[in-house]
């Protein structure tokens, strides 16, 4: 697995590759500020890369399941104060339950 993490002023996003290059997942999180899953929720709804969106729950917290034309399966949910957003092979996210 290869990792490339990038960092800017709204957040980190760590990219995990393949030996081969292939996507496996991202981890991309940014700072709350107050953002509601609801809020979250109407930019999926109406981004035209996103569809398949339902409500679940993620490690005990509320999240949003959805799919991404770009990367595949999706969930997004809010953790102490932070969004993360989990891209990819769904396969990798249990990983990140107990955050």
């Amino acid at each position: 697995t290869q990792v490339d993490k990038q960092n800017n002023t709204q957040g980190s996003r760590i990219i995990f590759t393949s030996k081969q290059g292939s996507l496996l997942y991202i981890v991309s999180t940014s700072t709350a500020n107050g953002e509601s899953l609801q809020n979250i929720e109407a930019q999926l709804r109406n981004s035209p890369s996103t569809s398949n969106i339902i409500a679940t729950k993620f490690g005990g917290n509320s999240a949003l399941q959805f799919t991404s034309k770009e990367y595949g399966n999706g969930i997004v949910f809010i953790a102490n104060g932070k969004i993360y957003y989990l891209l990819g092979n769904g396969e990798y996210f249990s990983t990140f339950k107990n955050i």
